[in-house]
């Protein structure tokens, strides 16, 4: 057990160094834009693709993935490693980085030049004004991205109650194989995926 917890504190402090690592390098490589989608990402899915996808073709430039713990979600379905493995199954060179706690986000944004977030509807446009608010990010810093139509019914939330209700074939219309695989082992070893 003391050798399981050894090696999650490594972990961890290994993706603190990242996140160090990102925060350091940050002013120098300012000469070209750094932009960062943000999100929980618990999982990631098409739809998160598909802003991912439409943000990178607009900004023309390249774009890190920050994973935020929200702070609607005591209990994710997901662990951090999990949501970076099945992010890195959709997109295998992207740069996904963690950002845990208010203090790590506040750092991160003030470092970052345009933080992207996907808009389905008015509801998520309200809950970004809410949390920009929250960890006062000025609006100037805010990208967000319209979904296509056939993407907006798309949710971390609503594949989560497709697998719990063991709809494998719906759910594969919401997420790729990685992201399904991983949901599904989370549900036999909890009984249940809280925190959608």
């Amino acid at each position: 057990m003391n050798t399981v917890r050894a090696k999650q504190s490594r972990s961890y402090l290994g993706r603190v160094s990242t996140l160090k690592h990102l925060l350091k390098t940050a002013k120098l490589t300012f000469r070209r834009p750094r932009y960062a989608f943000f999100g929980s990402f618990d999982p990631f899915t098409l739809g998160h693709l598909e802003v991912y996808k439409r943000a990178s073709d607009q900004l023309q430039a390249d774009i890190d993935i920050v994973i935020v713990k929200s702070m609607f979600k005591e209990n994710p379905a997901l662990t951090l490693s999990q949501r970076e493995k099945v992010i890195k199954s959709y997109l295998q060179d992207a740069h996904v980085y963690f950002a845990r706690d208010y203090h790590e986000i506040k750092r991160v944004k003030n470092c970052v030049q345009v933080i992207i977030k996907g808009a389905r509807d008015q509801t998520d446009r309200d809950h970004t004004n809410f949390v920009f608010k929250y960890y006062d990010i000025s609006q100037k810093k805010l990208l967000q991205v319209e979904a296509e139509d056939h993407f907006r019914h798309i949710s971390s939330r609503r594949l989560k109650q497709l697998i719990v209700a063991g709809k494998k074939h719906e759910a594969s219309k919401l997420a790729n194989g990685s992201a399904i695989k991983a949901l599904e082992q989370r549900l036999t070893e909890k009984g249940s995926l809280s925190g959608d």
